[in-house]
C-alpha cells in the first residue's frame, strides 16, 4: 500500500512561476460534487439509487468506438464507485496534478488529462479482447453468454486520466522528492523511484488479469493512461520552457528540504 501525500515540485514552482493550478482544483471539485449530488439526488437521472446512476454514466468497453455512446467515456471519468475510490483518486490528482499544470499551463494540462483518459479507455478495451472469455466469441461450440458479458462491464473512475498526469510528472520532475506513505510508514522518495515502482505493480497485475483473474480494477487503463501521459507531455510541452524550468528547479531544489 502506497499513497503520495505531497511533493516539493509544486512548492518550488510556486516560486518560479505565477501560474495557478486552476484545472486541477476544478477537476477535484467537479468529481467531489458529482459524487455528492448523485448520491443525494439520483433521481436527477430518473433512477432511484446511486448504483443506477453509475450504470448510466459509466462506460462500456466499446463506447469509445460508438458515436451515440461516446459521451459515456467522458462522464465515466467523473463517476466513482464509493468514497474511498474517490478519495484515493483525488489525492493522486492533487499531489501530481498541481505541479504538472503549472509546468505545462492549464490548457495543455486539460488536453493531457482528457487524452490520457481516452487512450486509457482504448487500451482497456483492447485488453478485454485478450481475455480467455473473449475467445469464446469465435468458438461455435460454446455458449456466447460469458463472452458477451465481459463487453457489458461498466468502467468508472478518473484513474486512467490521473495515470496520464503521473506519466507527465515522471517526464517533468523525475528527481523531485515525494512525501509518501509506504505500508503505513511515512517516507520521502524520489519521484522516479515511486512512479516506476507504481508502474511495475500496475503492469504485473495487468498481466495477471489477462489470465482471467477477476481484479475489479482496470489495470490496463492505468498502463495506457500512463504511457499516453508521457507521449502527450513530450508532444505538448514547450522544450525551451521546460529546459529553463528544470534548470531553475535544480538550482532551487539543491538547497531545499521537504518538510
Amino acid at each position: 500500500m502506497t499513497l503520495p501525500l505531497g511533493d516539493e515540485a509544486e512548492t518550488l514552482l510556486s516560486i518560479i512561476t505565477k501560474r495557478r493550478s486552476i484545472v486541477t482544483y476544478s477537476l477535484i471539485i467537479v468529481n467531489v460534487l458529482t459524487f455528492i449530488l448523485l448520491n443525494i439526488y439520483p433521481n436527477i437521472l430518473g433512477v432511484m439509487t446511486y448504483e443506477d446512476t453509475v450504470y448510466i454514466l459509466g462506460s462500456r468497453p466499446t463506447d469509445i468506438f460508438t458515436i451515440s455512446n461516446f459521451w459515456r467515456v467522458i462522464t465515466s471519468m467523473f463517476v466513482h464507485a464509493d468514497a474511498m475510490h474517490l478519495l484515493g483518486n483525488m489525492i493522486f490528482l492533487f499531489v501530481f496534478g498541481r505541479a504538472v499544470e503549472k509546468a505545462l499551463g492549464s490548457l495543455r494540462f486539460f488536453v493531457l488529462y482528457i487524452l490520457a483518459g481516452l487512450i486509457a479507455h482504448i487500451i482497456n478495451t483492447l485488453s478485454i479482447a485478450l481475455l480467455p472469455a473473449a475467445a469464446l466469441l469465435i468458438d461455435p461450440r460454446v455458449l456466447r453468454g460469458e463472452a458477451l458479458a465481459i463487453w457489458a462491464v461498466v468502467s468508472i473512475g478518473a484513474s486512467g486520466a490521473i495515470s496520464g498526469v503521473m506519466g507527465a510528472y515522471y517526464v517533468l520532475f523525475p528527481r523531485a522528492q515525494l512525501l509518501s506513505i509506504v505500508f503505513y510508514v511515512p517516507l520521502v522518495i524520489p519521484a522516479e523511484i515511486y512512479i516506476v515502482m507504481w508502474f511495475i505493480y500496475q503492469l504485473v497485475l495487468a498481466l495477471m488479469s489477462l489470465t482471467g483473474i477477476a481484479t475489479g480494477i482496470a489495470y490496463w487503463a492505468h498502463i495506457g493512461g500512463f504511457i499516453a501521459g508521457i507521449i502527450v507531455t513530450v508532444a505538448l510541452a514547450n522544450p525551451r520552457h521546460i529546459s529553463l524550468l528544470r534548470r531553475v528547479y535544480r538550482y532551487l531544489s539543491s538547497g531545499y528540504y521537504l518538510v
